[in-house]
């Protein structure tokens, strides 16, 4: 079982190992720039997830909420996180769809 660099020195049919690939492929400000996006939105998330941990005892008090009212507010974050990457992954779709029939 190869572990470590002997794994990333192994070469495929072109003689190309997983470094000089990835140098051959290069990377520049875009990929920058999309790291920190992804790293925007996930840390979004995260602080979302968050805050409802700490809202959920003061809105238990508040709106007088019962267990299964409280188990509905915080799983609506997790409703909402779901219809909104099936609404993302179906207009990908329609464009691939799109380009494939022009």
């Amino acid at each position: 079982m190869d572990t470590g660099k002997q794994g990333a020195k192994r070469a495929d049919e072109d003689g190309h190992d997983y470094d000089s690939a990835l140098e051959l492929a290069g990377y520049g400000r875009f990929h920058y720039w999309l790291a920190f996006i992804c790293g925007w939105a996930n840390a979004s998330d995260a602080i979302e997830i968050l805050c409802i941990s700490f809202l959920l005892p003061s809105a238990e008090c508040d709106l007088e909420l019962t267990p299964a009212r409280k188990g509905w507010l915080s799983a609506i974050l997790f409703v909402g996180m779901m219809i909104g990457c099936l609404l993302d992954l179906l207009c990908i779709v329609i464009k691939v769809c799109q380009q494939f029939a022009s």
